[in-house]
């Protein structure tokens, strides 16, 4: 289940990012961001 979380909140993040015409870098930024909030909610 929280795999499909994960998941969604990037996909959510990348349609925000496409929505708001922001840079390659700023989605890497986004992924990244995604991604520690994800390992932080394994960590507990």
């Amino acid at each position: 289940m929280a795999l499909i979380d994960k998941y969604a909140d990037v996909n959510l993040a990348m349609v925000m990012v496409l929505l708001q015409g922001l840079s390659i870098d700023k989605l890497r930024q986004v992924l990244h961001f995604a991604e520690s909030l994800a390992k932080r909610e394994e960590e507990r």
